[in-house]
């Protein structure tokens, strides 16, 4: 219920629900982007590269770390790798945030005067200021701004004064090179893409947590890699390098948060979030502060180690320092600024070192998702975002490398590529597992307002390109002519971006104002908006009337409001209330019995006099509410909504009751929509219980029924006979309708003479029902003659038959009568009917018709009373059309047909025949058997039995010779039934029921690799869920399938 209450509230944007708290906070890390995008862009580099010291000083100033070969003019000689920096544009460095400052300083440096040298001019032979301008003898090319820089070379000796010799070169100053800030601008681009969607999609969910975790981790991610790419570029200014700590710091943290959410949170983290917080967030809160310290320190203390005069903050240092440690041991604000500029070094590779920490339990986090995940979506995402960690490892183990073994490489940007290259992997990665299988299932507003919001961002695009080369073209004069091409295309990028973002916060402002201007209107659109959502809560009544109340509140401004609605005992109970607790639960229907023709709306009316009021005012008193609207049915009051007073103090208007009667319309249709679905919710569910236990009831009785049968036998008394009265149905199992149809017929014709034709496949007991017939008629005083014809060859079928004569042929050494005279007064089975030959079916057609044979090389006509009971399973149809048999002698046979039915086709006699054959060879293999696990008889239903009452036979025999205990388990089956692996597909029948009968579609069984034939029964199951229109009883009667067994099989496969 607290979901959909928050749901419910998703509309408003309140402060409450913090999402302007968590908006303001995005808006301002992309304006920080923006800023720290154009502070690099426009910042001055002379080519020198410094770093953080690594241990105490070894020298005046700092050491050069590299200078950049640059392609312009340089004068001679130019500083060298190890060399020490001290004074640059004539300021002393002494240490690396002098160096840094120095350099922000020539962002806005005026050129003094004395500084305009000529074309050609050699500034170090010239006495000039330290910051000078070449001018080109190319007129369109742009002067070179050259900056003075005193440096020590590493190798210098001291001269026979003692002193150290300096040498001075002027150095160019030049922008941001278009490769290194271009990288950046790509990457803030794809990122912010990335979070408008997240953002969007979140503002309309906030109840989701993974949403906000994802948008609080991209917000992070890029405040910490845009500024991150230029690092050495930020220390001169505090107000964009500690946000940059921060985020730096905090990143790894908010990465391993959000996977501890996604795609889906442990069980066992629920009731621990509070301590997994601390545990997540704090040791990364505890470097960032430790590290905003100590830059900020740094910051405030450094200046001259020598002399000069010390700020406010040094001062508050020194006399801090003269307080705790005493007069004589007072140290320079800036000698302390160099050894908190070497712990800042030092917290830095601690970050690093936590951050990969961070990076490895995010990894691991992920690999456990993998193997707990339930559903191929899940696995999906998971998949995707632990193999974008694991290629991004490369990279971040080789920025790692740099960072720890070769900090040199590592400040001068060599890790610049390797971490965007990792980021990049990371950002395609979760972007595809979150924009694609989490936000893809947001509401359709929310898809509708991404789409706004896309197509709105498209126009500001267009229209900020438009600015950005206008304000170009604008300033283009205005430039300093030492600006370079590079620099004029990063501005331009630059101010691409911040008029894009302008536009955009342009026409949010818009809105608000047209809101605050038309409020009537907006209102009325967000109302409609509400109850668009509300259709999505029809199986919640409580969620819909919060939704309804809320929408009332928004568009009248009620401080409170609650709906009742009438029960089945015509009670009126309150399903909803908001802004208030002092309501009662349920209302008296009495003063509410008004007039029919009555307005829907009644208003509270003052009066002195309580006595005088009307039962539906004294009620409104009571609940001292302000409008009470009717919700009016067809068979009379619904329910009703109540109002409290306006929250301006104001009363309702004309355009107020409007309103309220036209959401009481809508209001009551939702209502009885929501009553009728939860009805047939739980119809539904009541139904599904009541079949379930119907299925495993019927199953168990079939069980039951079939133990009986065989006590009954054992104890020597005669089995209830559960077919046909009066029948003798010994050998033939089971009670199916299938079944008792074929008995029935077969009481019928077990008296008469008549032919009879039995058919159905191999193993259905075609014998056995032959004996019944025999046993059932009049001649069961006679023999029963079997006689296999496809077991025999032409020649000797023919002598087996008729009998033949001696020297009738080569070894007929004495007369043998034949198989028609052994039968003679009783029946003649003659099984395999298809596969004899034509010479002895046109004999076999005269002894039908005549009943007298000739036997084998005799000339003497023999007459016999027998009956002829014939058996096959083959379609005697196709046989005769391809002329493999008499049609006339079909005729005499087919007189009456019989079909058994496979026993795929009668399940319900499955349980009976599993226990009959279960007893019988028990007592074959002296062993006491009595019982069958129910996953064992789960599985011999699941199975299609194409080798039918035979093949079941011997499945149940080789299980009670394989068992070592007294009851057969699942593990004594054969692997084809243990594993349950078939491929459920149609054929054609091979036997019909009769000569114009259709062919019917029956189940096969075939052979196929586990995995494949699991996807082929799963693809099978949904194809006839699809075919069925999702009625699992059609579909699983399509499949030849029981009931239980269907079910069991979609709860394997997640088919729900």
């Amino acid at each position: 219920m607290s979901v959909l209450n928050a749901r419910s509230r998703t509309a408003g944007g309140s402060i409450a629900d913090g999402r302007w708290l968590v908006a303001a906070f995005l808006g301002c890390t992309v304006f920080y982007c923006v800023v720290t995008l154009w502070y690099v862009a426009t910042f001055p580099d002379a080519g020198l590269r410094c770093l953080l010291p690594e241990s105490s000083r070894s020298g005046p100033g700092i050491e050069i770390q590299e200078y950049l070969d640059v392609s312009w003019a340089v004068t001679d000689p130019a500083p060298r790798p190890g060399d020490r920096l001290l004074r640059l544009n004539g300021q002393p460095v002494s240490t690396f945030l002098d160096f840094v400052q120095v350099l922000q300083g020539l962002r806005y440096a005026q050129i003094p005067p004395g500084g305009q040298l000529a074309p050609g001019s050699d500034p170090v032979e010239l006495k000039v200021p330290p910051l000078v301008e070449v001018y080109s003898r190319d007129p369109g090319t742009p002067a070179i701004r050259l900056v003075a820089v005193e440096y020590q070379r590493r190798d210098a000796v001291a001269g026979p004064d003692g002193k150290t010799l300096t040498q001075t070169a002027f150095l160019p100053v030049r922008p941001v090179t278009t490769t290194e800030i271009g990288l950046t601008i790509i990457w803030f681009g794809c990122q912010l893409t990335i979070l408008m969607f997240a953002v969007t999609s979140w503002w309309y969910r906030p109840y989701d947590r993974v949403a906000r975790a994802f948008c609080l981790m991209s917000t992070a991610a890029m405040g910490a890699f845009v500024p991150g790419f230029h690092w050495w570029i930020l220390p001169g200014n505090p107000l964009l390098n500690i946000p940059f700590i921060i985020f730096a710091a905090m990143l790894p943290a908010l990465v391993l948060n959000f996977f501890l959410a996604f795609p889906r949170e442990f069980e066992g983290l629920r009731n621990w979030r509070r301590a997994q917080m601390i545990a997540v967030y704090g040791p990364a809160t505890v470097v960032s502060i430790l590290t905003v310290l100590t830059y900020w320190s740094c910051w405030v203390l450094n200046g001259p180690l020598s002399s000069g005069p010390l700020t406010a903050f040094q001062k508050l240092a020194v006399v801090a320092q003269i307080i705790f440690r005493g007069v004589g041991s007072r140290q320079l604000p800036g000698e302390t600024a160099l050894q908190l500029l070497q712990s800042l070094r030092i917290l830095a590779q601690i970050g690093m070192a936590v951050g990969s920490l961070y990076f490895s339990a995010t990894v691991v986090r992920l690999a456990a998702s993998l193997f707990k995940s339930d559903t191929p979506r899940e696995r999906r995402q998971v998949v995707a975002i632990l193999g974008a960690a694991l290629l991004a490892t490369l990279p971040m183990g080789y920025t790692l490398f740099l960072a720890f073994f070769r900090p040199v490489e590592f400040a001068l940007g060599r890790a610049q590529i390797p971490m965007f290259v990792a980021s990049m992997l990371f950002m395609a990665a979760y972007s595809y597992g979150m924009l694609r299988d989490r936000l893809m299932l947001a509401e359709d507003v929310d898809d509708r307002n991404r789409r706004y919001v896309g197509m709105s961002l498209l126009v500001s695009v267009g229209f900020a390109v438009l600015m950005a080369a206008g304000g170009m073209q604008a300033q283009a004069w205005n430039l300093p002519l030492s600006t370079s091409t590079t620099q004029q295309i990063a501005l331009f990028l630059i101010l691409l971006l911040a008029a894009g973002l302008s536009l955009w916060v342009r026409d949010q402002l818009q809105s608000v104002v047209d809101r605050r201007f038309f409020s009537e209107k907006y209102q009325l659109d967000r109302a409609m908006q509400q109850l668009n959502r509300s259709a999505a809560y029809l199986a919640d009544p409580s969620a819909m009337a919060e939704m309804t109340l809320k929408t009332c509140e928004d568009v009248t401004g009620a401080a409170w409001s609650a709906i009742y609605v009438r029960d089945g005992q015509g009670i009126l109970r309150k399903i909803g209330s908001r802004g208030v607790t002092q309501v009662p639960d349920k209302l008296a229907t009495e003063p509410l019995q008004t007039d029919p023709a009555a307005s829907a709306i009644i208003p509270r009316l003052p009066s002195a006099n309580r006595e005088s009021m009307e039962p539906i005012q004294r009620m409104l008193h009571d609940l001292r509410a302000e409008l009470l609207c009717r919700l009016e049915v067809a068979e009379g009051l619904h329910g009703v909504i109540l109002l409290g007073r306006r929250r301006d103090g104001l009363v309702y208007s004309a355009e107020d009751f409007a309103f309220l009667q036209a959401m009481a319309q809508m209001s009551v249709l939702a209502l009885h929509s929501s009553r009728a679905n939860q009805t047939m919710a739980r119809l539904n569910a009541e139904l599904k219980t009541k079949m379930e236990s119907i299925s495993e009831q019927q199953r168990q009785l079939t069980a039951l029924r079939a133990e009986l049968t065989i006590l009954q036998q054992e104890a020597g008394q005669n089995p209830v006979q559960q077919s046909v009265a009066e029948l003798d149905r010994e050998g033939v199992r089971g009670s199916s309708p299938a079944l008792l149809a074929v008995l029935s017929q077969v009481r019928k014709v077990a008296r008469s003479d008549a032919t009879v034709l039995i058919r159905g496949e191999s193993g259905t007991g075609k014998e056995l029902l032959a004996r019944v017939i025999h046993r059932n008629s009049e001649r069961s005083a006679g023999s029963l003659i079997c006689v296999n014809c496809a077991a025999l060859s032409s020649s000797l079928l023919e002598s087996e038959l008729f009998g033949h004569v001696r020297g009738a042929f080569t070894g007929a050494h004495a007369d043998k009568p034949g198989r028609f005279l052994a039968a003679h007064g009783g029946t003649l089975f003659l099984d395999e009917i298809g596969d004899i030959s034509a010479e002895t079916q046109v004999k076999l057609l005269r002894v039908l018709q005549e009943r007298r044979f000739e036997p084998v090389g005799s000339d003497r006509s023999i007459d016999v009373d027998v009956r002829v009971v014939a058996a096959t399973n083959r379609n005697l149809e196709d046989l005769i059309t391809k002329g493999e048999f008499r049609e006339d002698l079909f005729y005499r046979l087919n007189v009456v047909s019989l079909t058994l039915p496979a026993l795929r086709d009668r399940q319900e006699d499955l349980a009976e025949l599993v226990f009959y054959f279960l007893s019988r060879a028990a007592q074959k293999s002296r062993k006491q058997i009595r019982q069958i696990e129910p996953a064992a008889l789960d599985a011999l239903q699941a199975h299609l039995w194409p080798g039918n009452i035979r093949e079941l036979e011997n499945v149940i025999e080789r299980a009670v010779v394989l068992t070592d205990s007294d009851v057969i388990t699942l593990a004594d089956l054969p692997e084809e039934l243990r594993s349950g692996i078939h491929v459920v597909r149609p054929v054609r029948a091979a036997v019909r029921t009769s000569a114009t009968a259709p062919s019917t579609a029956v189940a096969r069984k075939v052979t196929a690799p586990a995995a494949a034939s699991q996807q082929d029964e799963e693809r099978a199951i949904r194809e006839a869920l699809r075919a069925a229109g999702g009625n699992k009883a059609v579909a699983a009667r399509s499949l030849n399938l029981p009931r239980s067994t269907f079910f069991s099989r979609c709860r394997r496969y997640g088919i729900t």
